[in-house]
């Protein structure tokens, strides 16, 4: 039975060529990257700038909202205080319960 062949040393140009291809490899791959990333990003990014209109939009209506409320509170409360304050005045011009009322 013959002996296993060793493997021959690879020659300079072989592994120029190697070189080569892993260079013209990578190549492809930083250039594949470059064009697929930005198509990936850009819709992520107006999804982005969308979601903030949207949530500074809703901030502005929680303001105003909240701004509409203390004012119906403040308006609420002044009434409210007119109206203990009529009260106050007329106590003891009401008929109680207790009191008949005149026929």
């Amino acid at each position: 039975m013959a002996p296993p062949a060793s493997p021959r040393p690879a020659t300079s140009r072989e592994i120029i060529q190697i070189a080569g291809a892993a260079i013209a490899l990578v190549a492809v791959i930083i250039a594949g990257m470059s064009l697929v990333v930005p198509m990936t990003l850009a819709p992520m990014r107006e999804d982005m700038r969308l979601l903030r209109e949207e949530v500074a939009g809703l901030r502005q209506d929680m303001i105003d909202g909240f701004k509409a409320v203390r004012e119906v509170m403040t308006a609420n409360r002044e009434r409210l205080t007119r109206v203990e304050t009529l009260i106050e005045q007329g106590t003891g011009r009401f008929q109680t319960p207790e009191s008949p009322r005149p026929e």
